[in-house]
């Protein structure tokens, strides 16, 4: 079993339960618009010593945050960003091409979900591109249940992708919190400074591209993993984001939050 994640740390986050099981764990992007984030990824590079870590080290297309999650409308290449749109297509491209060679034949793959998890346009990316290898690959694809208020409204559009029986696993918090100090050490940390993990996760089957339109029918909802807080960004994050690196702004909005 293989897990595919978008940025360092997202492994933790959304597959900790799995990790020990995985047999490789691919991580795509490393280099980003943020000098202090893309110094520590190379840093975690060099000082993580687990062996069944690979990294693509390919570079974001710097498009997170900037698009209408309220009516997100989706493309081949993930989501319809409003900029740098022909680097988020290119990334589109490069992945789909280095997961090719990184990936065997009937291999099971564990990677987030259609929505994005909490909402990330690089995450549903890369759900796009292993939905597409799915099939060439004969690929066995399991997806995240994590979903976030940001998020919500493309989970809705997106739920017919999974099949109706979910599989649970325990959160491997010793891991996980081991993981998230190194990434802390080396400065490319880029989730809240406190994070308590769930006690179970809940990870779906993904559909064949011909049941597709069989799943599109009503029913009871799905077990899923609500993360708590607001990701809606505000007009003043967005602005302060062209200012601070991530790491700041991260430590900032917890500042704020206690006060």
């Amino acid at each position: 079993m293989k897990i595919v994640v978008a940025h360092p740390d997202d492994e933790i986050l959304f597959f900790s339960s799995q990790l020990d099981e995985a047999s490789e764990v691919i991580i795509c992007f490393s280099e980003c618009k943020d000098e202090v984030v893309t110094a520590g990824r190379l840093q975690f590079i060099r000082k993580c010593d687990i062996k069944k870590f690979s990294f693509l080290q390919l570079r974001e297309a710097d498009c997170h945050d900037i698009r209408n999650w309220d009516k997100p409308r989706c493309t081949e290449f993930g989501l319809n960003v409003r900029n740098n749109m022909e680097k988020y297509a290119a990334n589109y491209a490069r992945l789909l091409s280095n997961l090719r060679l990184k990936l065997n034949k009937g291999d099971v793959v564990f990677t987030h979900n259609p929505w994005g998890d909490y909402g990330h346009e690089e995450h549903v990316q890369i759900f796009k591109v292993l939905f597409e290898l799915r099939e060439e690959l004969d690929l066995k694809l399991y997806v995240s249940g994590y979903v976030s208020n940001r998020s919500h409204s493309l989970m809705e559009q997106s739920v017919h992708y999974l099949s109706a029986t979910p599989v649970f696993a325990q959160t491997n918090k010793a891991l996980a919190t081991k993981l998230m100090q190194l990434y802390k050490d080396t400065s490319c940390w880029t989730w809240y400074e406190e994070f308590y993990w769930p006690e179970c996760e809940v990870f779906y089957p993904v559909t064949k591209k011909y049941e597709l339109q069989l799943n599109k029918m009503r029913t009871a909802s799905m077990p899923l993993s609500y993360l708590t807080d607001r990701y809606d960004q505000k007009i003043l994050i967005r602005f302060l984001s062209k200012f601070f690196p991530q790491t700041a702004l991260i430590f900032m909005k917890h500042c704020f939050k206690r006060n």
